[in-house]
């Protein structure tokens, strides 16, 4: 049985298809099987995985279809498999506006693919719309990635508070996988006072690992591969690989540096 999780903050900019995509691959790396879906208009995951968009059938076909239908599934590489966006999806909404719960079409799609998987990933757009509440209805948990550049209280809040009523309301199961700082420098002031106050806010919920600032990281899309494709001895591998094994609850084999 797959664990789902969406990877969400309603903020642009903090990380979330880096993530996606390095913590899919760190996955990857331990052997388990993975598949992410990019919800995202923006189609940034789709992008990074060498996927032409128009050169096939994307999520948004699935989420639209008026009769059940398969999710297209491609191939990144042997178990790690992603399902593509397209630009479409800014205006899903419309599309699904008069159906049936439609909070849980996402739901409905994925759970015959829960069995075949480990891990499926889902990275979500900027916003707190019916893609994000269908991600969150989908769910086990959230990873939330925060860019210690924009960190705010007042957004995170927003988040909490999403959480909290789509758990009321419509999954009393979802939790929260973890808060997880990116674009981490130890040296600055700023980014420890927000690791300090996010630990305090949020206690127990912090990943201990931090993505630190890594210049690869931002060089792996326009090569079309993951950080451990690129260049697998960047700190950006080791960050996302300690992600992953407290994900996954494997002890890691060695520390990272502050």
């Amino acid at each position: 049985m797959a664990k789902t999780i969406a990877i969400l903050n309603f903020k642009g900019g903090v990380g979330k298809t880096t993530t996606a995509i390095n913590l899919g691959a760190a996955l990857n790396i331990l052997k388990k099987k993975v598949l992410l879906i990019d919800l995202d208009f923006q189609c940034n995951t789709t992008y990074t995985l060498n996927f032409e968009v128009g050169d096939g059938e994307t999520i948004y076909d699935t989420l639209t279809a008026k009769e059940e239908s398969e999710l297209p599934i491609y191939e990144y590489k042997e178990g790690f498999d992603f399902v593509p966006a397209s630009i479409q999806l800014e205006n899903v909404g419309e599309q699904l506006v008069n159906r049936l719960r439609k909070e849980e079409i996402l739901k409905r799609i994925i759970r015959p693919y829960s069995d075949l998987y480990d891990y499926i990933l889902l990275d979500c757009p900027p916003n707190g719309g019916i893609l994000n509440i269908n991600a969150m209805s989908a769910s086990d948990s959230l990873l939330v990635p925060i860019d210690c550049e924009v960190y705010s209280l007042q957004g995170m809040k927003m988040i909490t508070d999403k959480f909290k009523e789509v758990k009321e309301y419509i999954n009393p199961d979802l939790e929260i996988e973890g808060y997880l700082l990116t674009r981490y420098d130890g040296r600055l002031a700023l980014h420890k006072m927000a690791a300090v106050q996010m630990h305090q806010k949020y206690p127990g919920e912090v990943f201990n690992a931090k993505i630190r600032r890594n210049t690869d990281l931002s060089k792996t899309p326009a090569e079309h591969l993951t950080i451990f494709d690129y260049n697998p001895q960047a700190i950006g591998a080791e960050d996302y690989m300690q992600l992953a094994r407290e994900i996954t609850g494997i002890k890691r084999k060695s520390t990272a540096k502050k």
